[in-house]
């Protein structure tokens, strides 16, 4: 009744992004089943209103859960796939769940005291160290612009029931970004079980790449220069174990 105030919708829409300071995204969904799919059922996510909106407005979240604990996923191994693609797609991650419908207690809590099922503390690490890289790379995750991702190819693709339907879904999940700086971000992860090796990286259709250009690697604990490129598509041998989270981030160089 008072144009003066504006309350926060249930949903989302553009004349948002003016107002508030962060936005809740739902690319995923699970039912009182467990079974992960895409939300309302319309497709496979894809991350448009990161792309579009980014650089002026917060990202949170990323999946609604009809159980608010662990029983959310059935397979506890989408677990890591939603969060691979919360954290690739830029979006601040908002786990974790109390551990079951008639306990107050919280996983961490539970973790802490030893009583937490094995598989659910290294989905909590793997959580941990998302979260760890995602304040390393804040610049580009919490304030950069979205952009096309390269293609990246050498790693494995696993099978997903995903709404009920089995697709292939890479085991290492990457996205773009450009922090504030100048500096594109590429976060990359290994959601899957094994180690993985990424053998070609191609920005045949990345418009943003400048030649030539230096990309170097951001580890939790090191750095490490890859070395200078002149070419769209190169070939790599950057290792990512399992359960890791790293950035790839590229400068443009300079020539005199």
């Amino acid at each position: 009744y008072d144009p003066n105030y504006y309350c926060w919708p249930e949903g989302k829409s553009e004349i948002e992004v003016g107002v508030f300071d962060a936005m809740l995204m739902e690319w995923f969904y699970s039912g009182s089943n467990g079974i992960v799919g895409p939300y309302a059922g319309i497709g496979t996510p894809i991350p448009l209103i990161s792309y579009l909106y980014h650089e002026y407005i917060a990202m949170t979240g990323g999946i609604r859960v009809k159980n608010k604990d662990f029983s959310s996923f059935k397979n506890p191994d989408d677990f890591r796939v939603v969060s691979a693609f919360i954290w690739a797609w830029g979006n601040k991650l908002l786990y974790p769940f109390v551990d079951g419908r008639k306990s107050n207690s919280y996983v961490f809590t539970l973790w802490k005291k030893g009583k937490l099922d094995p598989v659910w503390e290294e989905n909590l690490k793997y959580l941990a160290n998302l979260v760890k890289m995602y304040k390393l790379g804040k610049e580009a995750l919490f304030f950069g612009e979205m952009l096309r991702s390269p293609k990246i190819e050498g790693v494995s693709q696993k099978k997903v029931n995903f709404g009920g339907q089995i697709i292939n879904v890479p085991a290492v999940i990457t996205g773009a970004f450009k922090a504030p700086n100048g500096k594109i971000y590429l976060p990359v992860t290994n959601w899957g079980k094994n180690k993985e090796t990424i053998t070609d990286i191609d920005f045949s259709n990345c418009k943003w790449i400048n030649l030539p250009y230096q990309i170097t690697i951001v580890r939790s604990d090191s750095y490490q220069d890859i070395g200078t490129f002149n070419t769209k598509r190169i070939s790599t041998d950057i290792k990512i174990d399992k359960g890791e989270a790293i950035f790839i981030v590229i400068e443009n160089v300079f020539l005199e």
